[in-house]
């Protein structure tokens, strides 16, 4: 499956049908992605993934499969600090995208 087209299919799904669950978005989205790997990497994207916490996609992501923290705070990523930079990236794969791949059965690369 092409991360392109994911990220575009739910960003064009959740606008245009914004009553829906979220979660249901995803679902569609991703059905038939069960063992795929899916590349994330985009080098004019900020952090160079398609799937940073601040992207529109990351911020789905965020509202889905994080529980803890609203997605808005994960704007703290792009403070001008490093270390807390990557703190917060180790955060968001551990605690978030991981969510993400273990519900689709997908691997996540490019990140």
């Amino acid at each position: 499956m092409d991360a392109r087209s994911i990220v575009t299919s739910t960003l064009a799904l959740r606008r245009s049908h914004p009553a829906v669950p979220l979660q249901e978005v995803f679902d569609l989205v991703m059905q038939g992605a069960d063992g795929h790997t899916i590349d994330f990497a985009n080098a004019g994207s900020r952090g160079g993934s398609l799937a940073w916490p601040t992207s529109p996609f990351g911020q789905l992501i965020a509202e889905v499969f994080d529980p803890v923290m609203p997605p808005g705070d994960w704007g703290l990523i792009d403070l001008p600090d490093p270390g807390f930079r990557e703190k917060m990236w180790a955060l968001w794969c551990a605690e978030v995208l991981s969510k993400f791949a273990a519900r689709y059965r997908v691997t996540v690369a490019g990140i």
